[in-house]
């Protein structure tokens, strides 16, 4: 039987920090971002995807700082301003 999701996050919930289950997971985490980092740092091809969208979030990120209630061209609600 393939543990479910919610059983298993119900189970991360009623554990302390300290039990196995809580403790596997982690090292779980850590290998994962390891992984990631190294493939980060060995391939330019993933590097620059990621700048990329990167980039592309931060430009529309400022488009909706612009967009709503002008930017930093309007400070205020105040209708003569």
């Amino acid at each position: 039987m393939v543990p479910l999701p919610s059983m298993l996050l119900r189970k991360l919930g009623s554990y302390n920090r300290k039990s196995l289950l809580c403790l596997a997971f982690r090292e779980l985490g850590r290998v994962e971002r390891t992984l990631f980092l190294l493939q980060y740092i060995s391939q330019p091809r993933t590097r620059q995807a990621i700048r990329a969208e990167t980039t592309k979030i931060e430009s529309f990120n400022d488009f909706l700082d612009w967009i709503t209630f002008g930017g930093p061209v309007i400070k205020s609600g105040d209708p003569v301003e």
